[in-house]
């Protein structure tokens, strides 16, 4: 079980099998596996919880792991905004 607390300025919302988060540089919308995770709102936090049948045990726990990830990073994305720096290359040969 992970938990995930909300900044304030966040605007976060679950539907079925996505989450939707909004923030002063935009919105994006996540969307997971029930089979192997389930996600919560519990006032100020997220809680992200792996399955706990037998067989997917060890998946559920990396979706669980990866999921949390992608979620601190849609956070931060949508809070502070995403700079991408890209560089033109060429080559002949």
């Amino acid at each position: 079980m992970a938990e995930i607390e909300i900044p304030n300025g966040l605007e976060v919302k679950i539907e079925g099998d996505m989450i939707t988060v909004k923030g002063k540089h935009g919105s994006t919308i996540k969307k997971f596996s029930k089979k192997f995770i389930s996600v919560e709102k519990k006032g100020n936090k997220l809680v992200v919880m792996a399955s706990t049948e037998k067989n997917l045990m060890k998946k559920s726990a990396l979706a669980e792991q990866a999921f949390t990830t992608v979620l601190k990073e849609a956070m931060e994305g949508t809070m502070n905004g995403v700079e991408v720096k890209m560089q033109i290359v060429y080559a002949h040969f």
